[in-house]
Order: structure tokens, then C-alpha cells, then sequence
């Protein structure tokens, strides 16, 4: 789509749903993928087709950006109507969790037509701010959207493995100190 590499995940309604279903939009939170969806997809293709798409920019997602600002709100909520209106989706259900609701808390905004229900959890809602704070959060904020992602790989890179093993070690220490009661399962 526009020339970008889109990750998304699909399931189609199952036999029970409507067929004018509205769409099901997943939408993640910065640090996630369409993949922290994938628990909750089989219980809501009962409701109607499903999308899990990776917003351009965060930090675990697979579709490729153009630029680095892509991560902030306004390039999210555009990629949104061009993916629905790429994919034919007329209607839809925003389910969003942390930033993921945020984006569709802006987009039911800016397509009230096209959205059908607005499900929003673990998100922060935009408050005003004095000219001083938001020179701030522009500043920082574009820095951490910018530099987040990668600065985040590059640890994973870096520490993952030992922190994985690390926390092997403390659950066998664990799970030999506490006795069967503290095992993991």
C-alpha cells in the first residue's frame, strides 16, 4: 500500500456473524504488533471479519515506514483510513489498546461514518496543556518517537538473551529455595 510493505493480520467472520458486520480493527500500542491481538481474535470473528494491522513506526511492528515521524498520532490515524479504504472496509469496530487507542479515538473522530463502535483500553486521552508543557512533549516526544524504536531493538539486541536467562535462573533458584508451591507452571 503506497508503495510499503503492510503486516497485518486477517480472519474472516465465522458462520454466526451478521453478514453487514462491521469490520473488527485491532490496533496496538507503540511497543507492540498486531500479534498482542492474537488471544482476543477468535473471540470477536463471531462479531465479523477481524484486522490486526502493525502501525507504521512501533517499536515490534513489521510494516515498513517512509519516514521516521510515522510512530506519532496524525501519520497512524491517515495510514488507518488508507488501509480500510485499501482493504474495502465500509465499517468498523475500533478496538485500541494504549497508543492503539489513541489512533482510534482520532479516527472515529475524523470518520464518525465509518465508525461503527469505539473500544478503548489501558489508553491515555489527550489533555490541554499550557504553551511551555507542550513545547516540551513536542520536543521529547519527537525525540522518543524518533529515537524509541531503534534505541529499543538495539537493547533487545544487546540484553535480551541474558535477561531471558536471567529469569530462568531466578525461577529455578526459586522453584529449589521456595519449595514445588513457587515451580513455574
Amino acid at each position: 500500500m503506497d508503495g510499503r510493505r503492510v503486516h497485518l493480520l486477517r480472519a474472516d467472520p465465522s458462520q454466526d456473524a451478521p453478514p453487514d458486520a462491521p469490520t473488527q480493527l485491532l490496533l496496538h500500542g507503540m511497543a507492540g504488533s498486531g500479534t498482542a491481538w492474537l488471544d482476543v481474535i477468535p473471540s470477536l470473528v463471531p462479531l465479523g471479519p477481524v484486522v490486526a494491522p502493525d502501525l507504521p513506526g512501533s517499536i515490534f511492528g513489521e510494516t515498513t515506514t517512509h519516514r521516521t515521524y510515522e510512530a506519532t498520532l496524525e501519520p497512524s490515524v491517515a495510514f488507518l483510513d488508507r488501509l480500510t479504504a485499501a482493504l474495502g472496509v465500509e465499517s468498523v469496530a475500533l478496538h485500541g489498546m494504549s497508543t492503539g487507542g489513541m489512533a482510534g479515538l482520532r479516527f472515529a473522530a475524523e470518520h464518525p461514518g465509518r465508525t461503527h463502535r469505539l473500544i478503548i483500553a489501558n489508553s491515555l486521552l489527550p489533555t490541554p496543556m499550557r504553551r511551555l508543557e507542550r513545547l516540551g512533549w513536542q520536543t521529547l516526544g519527537r525525540l522518543a518517537a524518533t529515537a524509541g524504536p531503534a534505541v529499543a531493538r538495539a537493547l533487545i539486541r544487546l540484553w535480551g538473551r541474558r535477561l531471558v536467562e536471567r529469569r530462568g535462573r531466578a525461577r529455578r533458584w526459586c522453584g529449589t529455595a521456595c519449595g514445588d508451591r513457587a515451580r513455574p507452571r
